[in-house]
């Protein structure tokens, strides 16, 4: 065993990626051991991680799709990332403990020492409902760290769920928030629009519509996902509109903080730094994520932390449309969002993380 090594083996979204780096700069920081950043090789995972300058340190694996997706392709994706957890064993040692982040490709990859007494298996589940792959994995596992307190698990894993939160202060620790020159002139109101880590072509349709209305009355920041980042800024170009339209920006916390509103997807990483920027929102959950993005909502939303529109309503644009301008005009109700905000996480302590990862 290579005393002091951790695997972080994380999917292919920012709420699987930031926790992850997060735990591996928390490591880091430490003089207990080692991290070892093992990710799915997609391009917003290599542009994330090269904007945290830890891209030389990572392993990339082949992306496994879901299981319920695609069988044959589950088994044959993961045999190569099998190979890939295989080599990596032989070249890193067998290390203290894997803290997983939800990936398809993590039964795979962890199978070589999954019923190894010796090396510990920890589940993050961020999201305020189990996942599937991690419902299967916490069955094997030592701890299940969780991002939300009032978590629905299940019963049985009881002692061995501990609360970690989403962890991204130690991301954005020592980050100046970012004001993009748009939003300098203090006058026009700020907004961003941001579909998760990958972009959401159905919330930049519905705000395309909206700025055809308001026209230089709001300052936009858009992050559009880069398959339709081209599209995007020529519409706003067309309706002669001075919006910034961006493909990614990481961390898009950094925009949060300077923001009167933001206008998102309702992701776990995406909440999370809501509540930790304490602003205002406005989330149209993904209708397509097998319900846990609207069960992330709702717990915000039962905190009246955030407003949300559901996409799956006919008439969803033209009221996330009203919704919006409605808080536009309605400075009292953003600060009493912005606040419920941030007070929906509390922030544990990383001492007691990392004396549990090494010391269980």
């Amino acid at each position: 065993m290579s005393e002091g090594l951790i695997w972080l083996i994380s999917g292919g979204s920012g709420g699987h990626l930031f926790p992850a780096i997060s735990f591996y700069k928390m490591i880091a920081r430490s003089s207990l051991g080692k991290a070892c950043l093992i990710v799915e090789d997609i391009p917003f995972i290599r542009n994330a991680l090269a904007g945290f300058s830890i891209y030389e340190d990572a392993f990339f694996l082949p992306q496994v799709p879901s299981i319920r997706k695609d069988f044959r392709f589950f088994f044959r994706k993961g045999i190569e990332a099998f190979g890939i957890g295989k080599g990596l064993l032989d070249r890193l040692g067998r290390p203290r403990a894997a803290i997983v982040f939800g990936a398809p490709s993590t039964p795979w990859l962890i199978l070589p020492f999954l019923f190894d007494k010796e090396t510990k298996l920890y589940v993050q589940e961020q999201n305020v409902v189990m996942g599937d792959m991690n419902g299967v994995l916490c069955r094997f596992a030592d701890r299940v760290f969780f991002g939300f307190t009032d978590r629905k698990f299940p019963g049985w894993i009881g002692e061995k769920s501990l609360f970690s939160s989403n962890m991204p202060f130690n991301i954005y620790k020592g980050m100046d928030c970012h004001m993009p020159d748009i939003w300098r002139n203090g006058d026009r109101f700020r907004l961003l629009v941001m579909g998760g880590s990958q972009g959401a072509r159905a919330i930049n349709e519905a705000i395309l519509e909206m700025a055809r209305d308001v026209k230089d009355e709001i300052a936009i920041v858009h992050i559009t996902g880069a398959r339709d980042w081209r599209r995007v800024r020529e519409e706003y170009a067309l309706l002669g509109i001075d919006a910034l339209v961006l493909a990614s920006f990481f961390p898009a916390y950094k925009l949060m903080e300077a923001a009167d509103l933001v206008v998102a997807r309702a992701g776990a990483m995406t909440l999370t730094d809501i509540a930790l920027a304490g602003k205002a929102a406005v989330v149209v959950p993904y209708p397509f994520a097998r319900g846990h993005q609207y069960r992330n909502a709702a717990f915000f939303e039962e905190r009246d932390a955030v407003v949300v529109v559901c996409q799956e309503d006919k008439f969803w644009q033209r009221q996330l449309k009203s919704t919006i301008l409605s808080l536009v005009d309605n400075e009292s109700r953003r600060g009493e969002l912005a606040y419920n905000a941030k007070g929906v996480i509390r922030w544990p302590g990383q001492e007691r993380l990392l004396e549990l990862i090494f010391e269980d």
